[in-house]
């Protein structure tokens, strides 16, 4: 059996050159191109900045003169002691004059009793064992609340004439009716002026009464009572879909 060796030396040579020649030219092409895209980038200018450094300026420090006091020493004069000329003998003896305040006190006269004349307080009685008294609303004084003018029965009356002090829209208004004022039993008599807020409907009632002053009457009772009182009103209707008011004084009298 023979066997054949082939030299292949010059296929390799011509194989190496050729892939040398095509990788140079490969990278040659690849750096052109590389470069030629990196001249189509605009460059971004840098800024440049600044740096600042704070540098702290000490200054020297002040120097403080202190001024000195000079301290001025009076000479007081010794006071001579006065010297007094020897008085004559009479043969008497001079009395001192008595040193007396500017302002003497005045003491609290005591008065002296005897032992039949001091008389002690009676025992105070402990909370809850007060007698129960009867009260009865019979001997109250009894008080109404008026107006100060006359109302007429049959025409009717304006509240401006009635009370001369109202005003509002309402003040002009015709009271037609107006119950007999209560009377009211009250151990505390009632205060002798009440300003009372009321607004009257188009159909001539009372929508709502409000007292205004003074603002706290001290007894619910009372205030109720005028409220009711109020609203028992009437005025003449009007024409105008319009919800008036009105500010009235009533005075209270009492009942003799």
């Amino acid at each position: 059996m023979n066997i054949e060796i082939i030299n292949e030396s010059k296929l390799n040579k011509k194989v190496f050159f050729s892939a040398l020649i095509v990788g140079i030219l490969l990278n040659v092409f690849l750096v052109g191109a590389f470069g030629y895209y990196l001249s189509k980038i605009k460059q971004i200018p840098v800024e440049n900045k600044i740096k600042v450094k704070l540098v702290e300026v000490k200054e020297p420090p002040k120097k403080v003169v202190k001024k000195k006091k000079k301290l001025v020493t009076k000479k007081r004069k010794k006071a001579k002691p006065k010297t007094q000329k020897p008085r004559k003998a009479i043969g008497k003896e001079i009395a001192k004059k008595p040193s007396i305040p500017a302002a003497t006190p005045i003491l609290p006269q005591t008065v002296s009793l005897d032992e039949n004349e001091i008389t002690l307080p009676d025992k105070e009685e402990e909370f809850g064992n007060f007698p129960e008294t009867d009260v009865s609303l019979k001997n109250l004084p009894e008080y109404k609340p008026v107006l100060e003018g006359n109302f007429n029965p049959s025409f009717g009356t304006k509240l401006k004439k009635l009370d001369k002090t109202a005003f509002g829209t309402a003040s002009g208004r015709i009271i037609v009716y107006k119950p007999p004022p209560p009377k009211i039993k009250t151990k505390l008599p009632p205060p002798p002026k009440v300003k009372v807020k009321l607004w009257v409907n188009p159909d001539g009632t009372v929508d709502k009464v409000e007292i205004i002053y003074p603002k706290a009457l001290g007894n619910l009772k009372i205030k109720q009572q005028i409220e009711n009182y109020v609203l028992s009103w009437k005025f003449n209707a009007i024409s105008a879909n319009e919800k008036q008011w009105a500010i009235t004084t009533i005075k209270f009298k009492p009942v003799k």
